[in-house]
């Protein structure tokens, strides 16, 4: 920790204490194939803390756990569709994160996404130019739940014109 003072004009960092903070997360993961339709499930379990010299979470320490959820359907040779709902459980079924040293809960917010990956060509795309693959990727993400965040979309390709070399580009 350090304050800021100021010595000739200049600003200069006085350090008046420290903290330590660990932060860790623990996964267990199953998914299985249905066809062309694949599903999943994670189980998440997270655990943070500080160390004794930390001003105001001084000691504290907590965790919490949380569920993400996924499915992939491959539609066709060249397009697949996704969906995945992150932090599947409300704090009413025990999905939060609690501060041991004053009981204080987070909620984790449910995130849902959505998209498609459409193989443009390639072996399996709706062209094939020789050893060429190219993908094109398109999601959308919204926080659900109580959330006022907007809908987000995110969108690239990938393009391989040769087996050993990819370029990405994405935004």
């Amino acid at each position: 920790l350090a304050r800021f003072t100021s010595l000739n004009g200049l600003s200069r960092p006085e350090v008046y204490g420290y903290t330590d903070y660990t932060s860790g997360l623990g996964m267990i993961s199953y998914a299985n194939s249905i066809k062309k339709l694949k599903v999943g499930a994670t189980l998440k379990y997270f655990f943070q803390g500080f160390s004794e010299n930390s001003g105001t979470m001084e000691g504290a320490h907590g965790s919490g756990i949380n569920l993400d959820l996924g499915a992939q359907l491959k539609a066709n040779n060249w397009l697949t569709l996704g969906a995945s709902l992150s932090n599947a459980l409300t704090s009413s079924l025990g999905g939060k994160f609690t501060w041991a040293k004053n009981n204080f809960v987070e909620n984790m917010p449910s995130v849902l996404k959505a998209g498609a990956g459409v193989n443009l060509f390639g072996e399996n795309g709706l062209k094939n130019i020789g050893s060429q693959e190219a993908i094109f990727l398109l999601d959308f993400e919204k926080g659900i739940a109580g959330s006022n965040t907007p809908i987000l979309a995110h969108s690239g390709i990938e393009w391989k014109p040769v087996k050993a070399f990819a370029l990405r580009f994405g935004i």
